[in-house]
C-alpha cells in the first residue's frame, strides 16, 4: 500500500468507527415501534364487557387503579 494523505486517513478510521458502531450498538428503531392494532371486538356477557384489541406483536400490560375517587 502507498502512503495515505492526512485527510484519507482521517476518512477510512471515521469510516470504520461508523462501521464498528453500527456493529456495536445496532439501530433500535424497529424494537421501539409501537405495535400496528389489527383488530377490536367488544362482547357482552351478563354484567360484564370485554373489550379485545388484536395487535401484531407482544406488548406488556399492567393494570392498576386510581383514587381520588376511587376508579376501578
Amino acid at each position: 500500500m502507498g502512503k495515505k494523505k492526512p485527510g484519507e486517513q482521517t476518512l477510512l478510521i471515521r469510516c470504520l468507527l461508523a462501521v464498528l458502531a453500527l456493529f456495536l450498538f445496532p439501530p433500535v428503531g424497529g424494537l421501539l415501534a409501537a405495535p400496528d392494532v389489527t383488530g377490536l371486538r367488544l362482547g357482552e356477557n351478563g354484567d360484564r364487557t370485554r373489550f379485545v384489541v388484536d395487535v401484531d406483536s407482544d406488548i406488556q400490560a399492567e393494570v392498576f387503579t386510581l383514587s381520588d375517587p376511587y376508579r376501578w
